[in-house]
């Protein structure tokens, strides 16, 4: 509204409403009676690195996405709607970003909680979180993915005009194929937050490329030449499909059989908790 300079204006605005953000959070650390205070005397370079592996994870995430939507746009200008099908691709990625936020937010939570129970050495608490923070993903990512599906044309009208019937239409079946991913999605990314709360940085830098980039971008690739614009459609639900295999398949490694049990799904590094315990109470009964 102020710049009206297309994508300059919208670029300009970006960088303006970030660098507003951190002035006004920076406000806080000149107040006299705060908690936390900002200081260089006290870092470490140690702890520095720490932060960088364990905070990887969605820096690798979001990497992935950018690739994946490179590779999304390619396939969607090469289609016969290229204009339209990049404009609907443009509303499908905007209606994800506020839809997965929520989830999201389930899984930040879920990573921030596990990095407590991995303190602990709690598995009890462990296996509450996955059952809690699974079925709250669940409960929500039904509740998105019905609200996408019943609601896809209006959200798609939102972004277009009677200029623009195709993209609108393009727009409205993509949500709607596109809205069955959101439960699987509300999973897996519980799944990977989870694994890095746990430290398994390995684990979830690897869920992490192979759900935002790898599993999404394959499919649509293969599929575009037949299907098109669908290829991209179809390639969320491909790929959190995929993930959640891929998931389950580690579980069922990790426990060297069929993987059916809470437990089997904590990915945890043994000892831990419980199995730690026994073995110590076996140890004093031999002697």
């Amino acid at each position: 509204t102020l710049f009206r300079s297309g994508m300059l204006g919208m670029g300009l605005t970006t960088s303006i409403s970030y660098l507003a953000a951190l002035f006004i959070m920076c406000l806080h650390f000149g107040k006299k009676d705060i908690i936390f205070r900002f200081s260089f005397k006290d870092i470490n370079i140690n702890d520095l690195a720490d932060i960088l592996v364990i905070g990887a994870p969605p820096a690798v995430g979001s990497a992935s996405t950018a690739l994946r939507t490179i590779v999304h746009n390619h396939i969607m200008v090469g289609t016969s709607h290229s204009i339209d099908a990049v404009g609907a691709f443009g509303i499908l990625n905007t209606v994800f970003t506020f839809t997965s936020c929520v989830l999201i937010g389930v899984g930040i939570t879920t990573s921030m909680i596990a990095g407590m129970i991995l303190g602990e050495k709690d598995r009890l608490s462990a296996k509450q979180l996955i059952n809690t923070a699974l079925k709250t993903a669940v409960i929500i990512g039904s509740g998105l993915c019905l609200s996408v599906f019943i609601f896809s044309e209006p959200l798609a009208l939102l972004f277009g005009n009677e200029d623009g019937k195709l993209m609108v239409s393009l727009a409205s079946k993509g949500l709607k194929i596109f809205s069955v991913s959101l439960i699987l999605y509300g999973i897996n990314s519980t799944f990977t937050n989870y694994l890095q709360g746990m430290r398994r940085t390995v684990l979830a830098n690897i869920f992490s490329f192979l759900h935002t980039f790898l599993f999404l971008s394959l499919p649509a690739i293969l599929l575009s030449r037949r299907l098109e614009e669908n290829a991209v459609w179809l390639s969320f639900c491909i790929g959190e499909t995929l993930t959640l295999l891929s998931f389950f398949i580690l579980a069922c490694t990790m426990r060297r059989g069929f993987a059916s049990r809470t437990e089997d799904f904590l990915f945890l590094k043994e000892p831990f908790g419980e199995p730690e315990i026994e073995i110590l109470n076996l140890t004093i009964k031999d002697q």
